[in-house]
Protein backbone atom coordinates (compact mmCIF):
# COMPACT_ATOMS: atom_id res chain seq x y z
CA UNK A 1 0.00 0.00 0.00
CA UNK A 2 1.15 3.41 -0.89
CA UNK A 3 1.82 6.40 1.78
CA UNK A 4 -0.87 7.52 3.21
CA UNK A 5 -0.10 11.21 3.92
CA UNK A 6 -3.43 11.80 6.33
CA UNK A 7 -2.19 8.86 8.77
CA UNK A 8 1.28 10.73 8.84
CA UNK A 9 -0.10 13.71 9.82
CA UNK A 10 -2.47 12.32 12.18
CA UNK A 11 0.73 10.59 13.59
CA UNK A 12 2.75 13.64 14.28
CA UNK A 13 0.12 16.06 15.35
CA UNK A 14 -1.27 13.31 17.64
CA UNK A 15 -4.00 14.73 20.60
CA UNK A 16 -1.72 17.75 21.31
CA UNK A 17 -2.05 20.10 18.52
CA UNK A 18 -6.00 19.62 18.91
CA UNK A 19 -5.81 19.96 22.10
CA UNK A 20 -3.53 23.44 22.47
CA UNK A 21 -5.62 24.76 19.30
CA UNK A 22 -8.92 24.38 21.16
CA UNK A 23 -7.50 26.20 24.04
CA UNK A 24 -5.84 29.04 21.45
CA UNK A 25 -9.27 29.56 20.05
CA UNK A 26 -11.51 29.14 23.33
CA UNK A 27 -13.23 26.03 22.02
CA UNK A 28 -13.70 22.76 23.00
CA UNK A 29 -11.12 20.06 21.86
CA UNK A 30 -13.62 17.27 20.61
CA UNK A 31 -15.41 20.19 18.49
CA UNK A 32 -11.84 21.31 17.11
CA UNK A 33 -11.24 17.84 16.62
CA UNK A 34 -14.02 17.49 14.30
CA UNK A 35 -13.32 20.36 12.47
CA UNK A 36 -9.74 19.38 12.19
CA UNK A 37 -10.75 16.02 10.37
CA UNK A 38 -12.67 17.70 7.67
CA UNK A 39 -9.57 20.14 7.29
CA UNK A 40 -6.60 17.96 6.92
CA UNK A 41 -8.09 16.01 4.30
CA UNK A 42 -9.81 19.38 2.22
CA UNK A 43 -6.42 20.88 2.39
CA UNK A 44 -4.90 18.03 0.73
CA UNK A 45 -7.19 17.85 -1.66
CA UNK A 46 -6.88 21.50 -2.54
CA UNK A 47 -2.91 20.44 -3.21
CA UNK A 48 -3.69 17.32 -5.15
CA UNK A 49 -5.92 19.43 -7.31
CA UNK A 50 -2.54 21.96 -7.88
CA UNK A 51 -0.32 19.08 -9.26
CA UNK A 52 -2.73 17.33 -11.70
CA UNK A 53 -0.14 17.99 -15.05
CA UNK A 54 4.10 18.86 -14.97
CA UNK A 55 3.67 22.43 -14.82
CA UNK A 56 1.15 22.41 -11.99
CA UNK A 57 3.57 19.92 -10.05
CA UNK A 58 6.81 21.64 -10.73
CA UNK A 59 5.25 24.98 -9.37
CA UNK A 60 4.56 22.97 -6.15
CA UNK A 61 7.43 21.61 -6.01
CA UNK A 62 9.05 25.87 -6.33
CA UNK A 63 5.99 26.56 -3.33
CA UNK A 64 8.08 23.99 -1.24
CA UNK A 65 11.27 24.38 -1.65
CA UNK A 66 11.32 28.34 -1.50
CA UNK A 67 8.09 28.20 1.30
CA UNK A 68 10.64 25.94 3.45
CA UNK A 69 7.93 23.02 3.80
CA UNK A 70 10.32 20.63 4.61
CA UNK A 71 8.73 19.03 7.84
CA UNK A 72 10.69 21.09 10.31
CA UNK A 73 7.69 22.46 11.70
CA UNK A 74 6.88 19.26 13.22
CA UNK A 75 9.63 19.47 16.09
CA UNK A 76 8.60 23.03 16.91
CA UNK A 77 4.70 22.83 16.93
CA UNK A 78 4.89 22.89 20.58
CA UNK A 79 5.70 26.38 20.92
CA UNK A 80 4.19 27.51 17.43
CA UNK A 81 0.69 26.57 18.99
CA UNK A 82 1.57 28.30 22.59
CA UNK A 83 0.04 31.40 21.96
CA UNK A 84 1.11 34.72 21.46
CA UNK A 85 2.97 36.34 18.35
CA UNK A 86 4.00 32.79 17.08
CA UNK A 87 0.45 31.08 16.97
CA UNK A 88 -0.91 34.11 15.19
CA UNK A 89 2.05 33.97 12.56
CA UNK A 90 1.56 30.16 12.12
CA UNK A 91 -2.33 31.25 11.54
CA UNK A 92 -1.40 34.02 9.30
CA UNK A 93 1.23 31.84 7.27
CA UNK A 94 -0.87 29.23 6.38
CA UNK A 95 -4.10 32.22 5.68
CA UNK A 96 -2.22 32.96 2.55
CA UNK A 97 -1.44 29.57 1.42
CA UNK A 98 -5.24 28.81 1.82
CA UNK A 99 -6.12 31.36 -0.20
CA UNK A 100 -3.29 30.42 -2.51
CA UNK A 101 -5.24 27.15 -3.19
CA UNK A 102 -8.60 27.95 -2.90
CA UNK A 103 -9.22 31.87 -3.80
CA UNK A 104 -12.91 32.91 -3.61
CA UNK A 105 -14.27 29.67 -2.22
CA UNK A 106 -12.24 30.09 1.33
CA UNK A 107 -15.45 31.99 2.69
CA UNK A 108 -17.68 28.88 1.71
CA UNK A 109 -15.31 26.36 3.22
CA UNK A 110 -14.89 28.35 6.35
CA UNK A 111 -18.83 28.47 6.91
CA UNK A 112 -18.84 24.61 6.24
CA UNK A 113 -16.26 23.67 8.80
CA UNK A 114 -17.78 25.78 11.49
CA UNK A 115 -21.43 24.19 10.63
CA UNK A 116 -19.87 20.61 10.27
CA UNK A 117 -18.06 20.83 13.90
CA UNK A 118 -20.52 23.19 15.62
CA UNK A 119 -17.73 26.12 16.07
CA UNK A 120 -17.52 30.10 15.25
CA UNK A 121 -16.13 31.04 11.75
CA UNK A 122 -13.20 32.77 13.16
CA UNK A 123 -12.29 29.38 14.86
CA UNK A 124 -12.75 27.43 11.54
CA UNK A 125 -10.40 30.18 9.84
CA UNK A 126 -7.77 29.77 12.38
CA UNK A 127 -7.53 26.24 12.14
CA UNK A 128 -7.68 26.41 8.67
CA UNK A 129 -4.76 28.44 8.75
CA UNK A 130 -3.17 26.27 11.27
CA UNK A 131 -3.52 22.93 9.27
CA UNK A 132 -2.18 24.53 6.04
CA UNK A 133 1.72 24.44 6.77
CA UNK A 134 1.40 21.04 8.49
CA UNK A 135 -0.01 19.77 5.31
CA UNK A 136 2.73 21.51 3.15
CA UNK A 137 5.23 20.27 5.33
CA UNK A 138 4.17 16.69 5.00
CA UNK A 139 4.13 16.70 1.65
CA UNK A 140 7.87 18.55 1.55
CA UNK A 141 8.99 16.07 3.66
CA UNK A 142 7.75 12.82 1.85
CA UNK A 143 8.38 14.42 -1.82
CA UNK A 144 11.97 15.28 -0.73
CA UNK A 145 13.94 14.69 -4.01
CA UNK A 146 11.07 13.69 -6.11
CA UNK A 147 10.85 15.47 -9.29
CA UNK A 148 7.80 16.84 -10.74
CA UNK A 149 6.59 13.45 -12.18
CA UNK A 150 7.42 11.68 -8.81
CA UNK A 151 5.08 14.72 -6.63
CA UNK A 152 2.69 13.70 -9.03
CA UNK A 153 2.90 10.31 -8.44
CA UNK A 154 2.73 10.70 -4.27
CA UNK A 155 -0.28 12.96 -4.63
CA UNK A 156 -2.63 11.25 -7.52
CA UNK A 157 -2.13 8.42 -4.63
CA UNK A 158 -3.72 10.36 -1.87
CA UNK A 159 -7.50 10.26 -4.08
CA UNK A 160 -8.96 7.28 -2.12
CA UNK A 161 -7.94 8.31 1.52
CA UNK A 162 -8.53 12.01 0.94
CA UNK A 163 -12.26 10.98 -0.46
CA UNK A 164 -13.04 8.75 2.29
CA UNK A 165 -12.27 11.32 4.89
CA UNK A 166 -13.99 14.34 3.09
CA UNK A 167 -17.14 14.72 4.95
CA UNK A 168 -20.06 14.45 2.53
CA UNK A 169 -21.13 17.57 0.87
CA UNK A 170 -17.39 19.43 1.55
CA UNK A 171 -16.30 18.06 -2.05
CA UNK A 172 -18.19 20.22 -3.88
CA UNK A 173 -17.81 23.10 -1.63
CA UNK A 174 -14.14 22.82 -2.63
CA UNK A 175 -14.61 22.80 -6.45
CA UNK A 176 -13.13 19.12 -5.89
CA UNK A 177 -16.26 17.21 -7.30
CA UNK A 178 -14.08 15.04 -9.32
CA UNK A 179 -11.76 14.15 -6.63
CA UNK A 180 -12.62 10.72 -6.72
CA UNK A 181 -10.66 10.84 -10.53
CA UNK A 182 -7.76 13.12 -9.35
CA UNK A 183 -5.67 9.60 -9.48
CA UNK A 184 -6.44 9.05 -12.47
CA UNK A 185 -5.91 12.53 -13.48
CA UNK A 186 -2.43 12.85 -12.61
CA UNK A 187 -1.91 9.01 -14.14
CA UNK A 188 -3.40 10.07 -17.53
CA UNK A 189 -0.62 13.55 -17.35
CA UNK A 190 2.22 11.66 -16.31
CA UNK A 191 1.57 8.87 -19.30
CA UNK A 192 0.85 11.94 -21.59
CA UNK A 193 4.59 13.27 -20.56
CA UNK A 194 6.57 9.52 -20.52
CA UNK A 195 4.93 9.18 -24.17
CA UNK A 196 5.99 12.71 -25.66
CA UNK A 197 9.16 11.71 -24.18
CA UNK A 198 9.58 8.26 -25.36
CA UNK A 199 8.09 9.79 -29.60
CA UNK A 200 10.52 13.11 -28.53
CA UNK A 201 13.37 10.56 -28.67
CA UNK A 202 12.60 8.23 -30.92
CA UNK A 203 11.85 10.89 -33.43
CA UNK A 204 15.12 12.40 -32.85
CA UNK A 205 16.81 9.33 -33.11
CA UNK A 206 14.90 8.53 -36.91
CA UNK A 207 16.72 12.29 -37.97
CA UNK A 208 20.14 11.52 -36.94
CA UNK A 209 20.19 8.07 -38.78
CA UNK A 210 18.74 9.47 -41.50
CA UNK A 211 21.23 12.01 -41.48
CA UNK A 212 24.40 9.58 -41.24
CA UNK A 213 22.55 7.45 -44.17
CA UNK A 214 22.12 9.84 -46.71
CA UNK A 215 25.62 11.65 -45.84
CA UNK A 216 27.46 8.58 -46.09
CA UNK A 217 25.53 8.00 -49.63
CA UNK A 218 27.04 10.40 -50.90
CA UNK A 219 30.20 10.31 -49.67
CA UNK A 220 32.86 7.53 -50.05
CA UNK A 221 35.04 7.20 -46.61
CA UNK A 222 34.83 8.07 -43.37
CA UNK A 223 33.50 11.37 -42.79
CA UNK A 224 33.21 13.35 -38.75
CA UNK A 225 30.69 15.30 -39.15
CA UNK A 226 27.91 12.93 -39.00
CA UNK A 227 29.02 11.55 -36.05
CA UNK A 228 29.27 14.68 -34.86
CA UNK A 229 26.01 15.60 -35.15
CA UNK A 230 24.29 12.02 -33.98
CA UNK A 231 26.10 13.09 -30.84
CA UNK A 232 24.23 16.03 -30.65
CA UNK A 233 20.69 15.01 -31.41
CA UNK A 234 21.42 12.45 -29.33
CA UNK A 235 22.15 14.94 -26.55
CA UNK A 236 19.11 16.65 -27.60
CA UNK A 237 16.89 13.31 -27.02
CA UNK A 238 18.37 12.71 -23.52
CA UNK A 239 17.78 16.22 -22.50
CA UNK A 240 14.07 16.22 -23.47
CA UNK A 241 13.87 12.81 -22.00
CA UNK A 242 14.84 14.74 -18.67
CA UNK A 243 12.30 17.60 -19.26
CA UNK A 244 9.74 15.11 -19.88
CA UNK A 245 8.31 17.17 -22.34
CA UNK A 246 7.77 16.61 -25.95
CA UNK A 247 9.56 18.92 -29.24
CA UNK A 248 8.30 19.64 -32.37
CA UNK A 249 10.02 17.07 -34.92
CA UNK A 250 13.41 18.35 -35.86
CA UNK A 251 13.66 19.51 -39.42
CA UNK A 252 17.62 18.12 -40.52
CA UNK A 253 18.50 20.04 -43.63
CA UNK A 254 20.88 16.89 -45.32
CA UNK A 255 23.54 18.67 -48.40
CA UNK A 256 25.10 16.56 -49.85
CA UNK A 257 29.19 16.91 -50.11
CA UNK A 258 30.67 19.34 -53.13
CA UNK A 259 32.02 16.83 -55.97
CA UNK A 260 35.99 17.09 -55.08
CA UNK A 261 37.78 18.83 -58.20
CA UNK A 262 40.33 16.87 -59.91
CA UNK A 263 43.44 18.24 -58.56
CA UNK A 264 41.92 18.14 -54.96
CA UNK A 265 42.82 15.34 -52.80
CA UNK A 266 40.37 15.23 -50.49
CA UNK A 267 36.39 15.77 -50.69
CA UNK A 268 35.14 19.28 -49.43
CA UNK A 269 33.91 18.44 -45.76
CA UNK A 270 30.39 20.45 -45.71
CA UNK A 271 30.15 23.14 -42.82
CA UNK A 272 28.27 22.46 -39.91
CA UNK A 273 24.29 24.39 -39.39
CA UNK A 274 25.19 27.54 -36.58
CA UNK A 275 23.39 26.61 -33.35
CA UNK A 276 20.42 28.77 -32.90
CA UNK A 277 21.06 31.10 -29.74
CA UNK A 278 18.38 30.49 -27.29
CA UNK A 279 16.35 34.06 -26.63
CA UNK A 280 16.66 35.66 -23.72
CA UNK A 281 14.30 35.33 -21.07
CA UNK A 282 11.39 38.22 -21.00
CA UNK A 283 12.56 41.42 -18.75
CA UNK A 284 9.55 42.81 -16.16
CA UNK A 285 7.58 45.88 -17.73
CA UNK A 286 6.63 48.40 -15.73
CA UNK A 287 2.89 48.57 -14.79
CA UNK A 288 0.69 51.82 -13.98
CA UNK A 289 -1.38 50.85 -10.62
CA UNK A 290 -4.46 53.07 -9.88
CA UNK A 291 -5.43 53.29 -6.21
CA UNK A 292 -8.90 53.75 -4.53
CA UNK A 293 -8.27 57.34 -4.15
CA UNK A 294 -7.54 57.98 -8.09
CA UNK A 295 -3.52 58.05 -8.01
CA UNK A 296 -1.40 56.14 -9.54
CA UNK A 297 2.20 54.52 -9.57
CA UNK A 298 4.02 52.93 -11.25
CA UNK A 299 5.51 49.53 -10.61
CA UNK A 300 7.48 46.00 -12.00
CA UNK A 301 5.26 43.17 -12.88
CA UNK A 302 5.19 40.58 -10.82
CA UNK A 303 6.31 42.65 -8.24
CA UNK A 304 5.98 42.96 -4.39
CA UNK A 305 4.12 46.05 -4.77
CA UNK A 306 2.07 44.57 -7.47
CA UNK A 307 1.51 41.29 -5.14
CA UNK A 308 0.06 43.83 -2.50
CA UNK A 309 -2.03 45.86 -4.54
CA UNK A 310 -3.90 43.15 -6.11
CA UNK A 311 -5.02 41.91 -3.04
CA UNK A 312 -5.94 44.88 -1.50
CA UNK A 313 -7.88 46.05 -4.62
CA UNK A 314 -9.68 42.40 -4.19
CA UNK A 315 -13.28 42.43 -3.44
CA UNK A 316 -12.88 39.50 -0.61
CA UNK A 317 -10.62 39.34 2.38
CA UNK A 318 -7.02 39.46 2.07
CA UNK A 319 -6.43 39.42 5.93
CA UNK A 320 -2.99 37.03 6.49
CA UNK A 321 -1.77 37.54 3.13
CA UNK A 322 1.89 37.50 3.01
CA UNK A 323 4.51 38.66 0.57
CA UNK A 324 8.34 39.90 0.69
CA UNK A 325 9.60 42.96 0.18
CA UNK A 326 11.57 42.98 -3.11
CA UNK A 327 15.64 42.81 -2.58
CA UNK A 328 14.79 45.48 -0.25
CA UNK A 329 18.34 46.28 1.01
CA UNK A 330 20.17 47.99 4.04
CA UNK A 331 23.16 49.54 4.88
CA UNK A 332 25.49 46.67 6.81
CA UNK A 333 24.89 46.10 10.04
CA UNK A 334 21.82 48.53 10.26
CA UNK A 335 18.74 49.51 10.09
CA UNK A 336 19.46 52.35 7.24
CA UNK A 337 17.51 51.59 4.29
CA UNK A 338 19.58 52.06 1.02
CA UNK A 339 18.58 54.73 -1.58
CA UNK A 340 17.69 52.11 -4.20
CA UNK A 341 15.20 50.51 -1.76
CA UNK A 342 13.44 53.87 -0.44
CA UNK A 343 10.76 53.32 -3.73
CA UNK A 344 9.25 50.21 -2.04
CA UNK A 345 8.72 52.75 1.15
CA UNK A 346 6.86 55.39 -0.95
CA UNK A 347 4.88 53.07 -2.98
CA UNK A 348 3.38 51.63 0.21
CA UNK A 349 2.84 54.65 1.72
CA UNK A 350 0.81 55.33 -1.48
CA UNK A 351 -1.18 51.98 -0.93
CA UNK A 352 -1.55 52.43 2.75
CA UNK A 353 -3.04 56.17 2.05
CA UNK A 354 -4.87 55.26 -0.87
CA UNK A 355 -6.73 52.13 1.62
CA UNK A 356 -6.83 53.68 5.09
CA UNK A 357 -8.96 50.61 6.33
CA UNK A 358 -5.39 48.37 5.35
CA UNK A 359 -3.25 47.26 8.34
CA UNK A 360 -0.25 45.77 7.97
CA UNK A 361 2.25 43.31 10.12
CA UNK A 362 5.85 44.14 9.52
CA UNK A 363 8.56 41.18 10.11
CA UNK A 364 12.07 41.44 10.28
CA UNK A 365 14.58 38.53 9.45
CA UNK A 366 18.43 38.03 9.13
CA UNK A 367 20.88 35.28 8.19
CA UNK A 368 22.28 33.30 11.29
CA UNK A 369 25.75 34.99 10.81
CA UNK A 370 26.66 36.55 14.07
CA UNK A 371 25.46 36.81 17.45
CA UNK A 372 21.63 35.51 17.55
CA UNK A 373 20.85 38.05 20.22
CA UNK A 374 22.21 40.95 18.08
CA UNK A 375 20.46 39.60 15.10
CA UNK A 376 17.20 39.51 16.64
CA UNK A 377 17.63 43.42 17.67
CA UNK A 378 19.07 44.13 14.44
CA UNK A 379 15.88 42.51 12.69
CA UNK A 380 13.51 44.48 14.85
CA UNK A 381 14.97 47.38 14.07
CA UNK A 382 14.94 46.81 10.71
CA UNK A 383 11.07 45.92 10.82
CA UNK A 384 10.65 49.30 12.85
CA UNK A 385 12.51 51.21 10.39
CA UNK A 386 9.32 50.36 7.64
CA UNK A 387 7.04 51.63 10.04
CA UNK A 388 9.17 54.88 10.96
CA UNK A 389 9.39 56.17 7.39
CA UNK A 390 4.95 55.45 6.89
CA UNK A 391 4.89 57.18 10.58
CA UNK A 392 6.67 60.40 8.93
CA UNK A 393 4.40 60.16 6.10
CA UNK A 394 1.45 60.47 8.26
CA UNK A 395 0.05 57.00 8.62
CA UNK A 396 -1.41 55.84 11.64
CA UNK A 397 1.01 53.78 13.89
CA UNK A 398 -1.72 51.37 15.00
CA UNK A 399 -1.70 50.81 11.45
CA UNK A 400 1.30 49.00 11.57
CA UNK A 401 2.75 46.54 14.11
CA UNK A 402 6.35 45.13 13.80
CA UNK A 403 8.18 42.06 14.99
CA UNK A 404 11.90 41.06 14.67
CA UNK A 405 12.31 37.05 14.17
CA UNK A 406 16.26 37.08 13.55
CA UNK A 407 17.77 33.97 11.90
CA UNK A 408 14.27 32.33 12.48
CA UNK A 409 12.35 30.35 9.58
CA UNK A 410 14.80 30.91 7.29
CA UNK A 411 14.00 30.70 2.78
CA UNK A 412 17.49 30.04 2.03
CA UNK A 413 19.93 28.27 2.42
CA UNK A 414 22.30 29.65 5.24
CA UNK A 415 25.50 27.60 3.70
CA UNK A 416 25.43 29.38 0.58
CA UNK A 417 25.59 33.41 -0.16
CA UNK A 418 22.77 33.36 -2.53
CA UNK A 419 20.60 31.67 0.48
CA UNK A 420 21.73 34.42 3.01
CA UNK A 421 20.59 36.92 1.06
CA UNK A 422 16.89 35.37 0.51
CA UNK A 423 17.06 34.94 4.44
CA UNK A 424 17.52 38.89 5.29
CA UNK A 425 14.37 40.10 4.07
CA UNK A 426 11.30 41.61 5.07
CA UNK A 427 7.92 40.24 4.86
CA UNK A 428 4.32 42.30 5.34
CA UNK A 429 0.92 40.74 6.08
CA UNK A 430 -2.33 42.11 5.91
CA UNK A 431 -4.00 42.02 9.51
CA UNK A 432 -7.14 43.86 8.12
CA UNK A 433 -8.47 45.08 4.84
Amino acid sequence: MGINVLDLLKGQMGNMVVEKAAQYLGEDAGAAGKAMSAILPSVLGGVMNQATNISGATNLLNMLSNGGHDGGIFGNLGSLLGGGSATQGLVNAGSGIIKGLFGDKVGAIVDFVAKYAGIKSSSASSLLGMAAPMVMGMIGKQSAGLGASGLMKLLGGQSDFVKAALPAGMGGVLGLAGLGNLGGMVDGAMKTATSATTKATETVSRAANQVVSEVESNTGGFNWWPWALLLGVSAAALWFAKKGCAPAPPKVAVTAPATPAVAAPTAAVPTPAPVATPAEPAKPVEKKLKLADGSEITVMGGSFLEKLYTEVSSPSSSIGYKVTFDNFNFKTGSAVVEDASKKQLEDLYHIMSAYPKLEIKVDGYTDNKGDAVKNKKLSEDRALAVKTYMVAKKIDAKRLVTAGHGAENPVGDNNTEEGRAKNRRIESSITKD
